[in-house]
Order: C-alpha cells, then sequence, then structure tokens
C-alpha cells in the first residue's frame, strides 16, 4: 500500500472531468458507477489508482 500524500489541485481538477466522461457521456455509465462504489466501499485504497487509470 501507498503513502499517504496530499491530492494536488491538478489531480483536483481531473475528478469531475473524469466523473463526466466516463459517467455520463459514455454510452456505457453504469459500469463506471458501479465500480467506483464497488471499490470506494470494498478497497478504498485502490481509489485513487482507479482514478489514475481512468485518466490515461
Amino acid at each position: 500500500m501507498e503513502g499517504k500524500r496530499p491530492i494536488t489541485w491538478h489531480e483536483l481538477r481531473l475528478f469531475p472531468i473524469i466523473f463526466w466522461r466516463q459517467g455520463v457521456v459514455r454510452s456505457t455509465p453504469f459500469p463506471f458507477w458501479w465500480q467506483l462504489v464497488a471499490i470506494a466501499f470494498q478497497k478504498p485504497y485502490l481509489l485513487y489508482n482507479y482514478f489514475v487509470a481512468l485518466s490515461r
């Protein structure tokens, strides 16, 4: 598990962009929201890595 570090302003700006592109614009928003909630509850320490993978 990675050490905790503060989230930068640049990273905070990416969250709404990812939410919009993955959760609204795409033709399959349901899997995104389902996976996001599942990761947040089951393995919250992987949430940051999930967002990093989606932003690439």
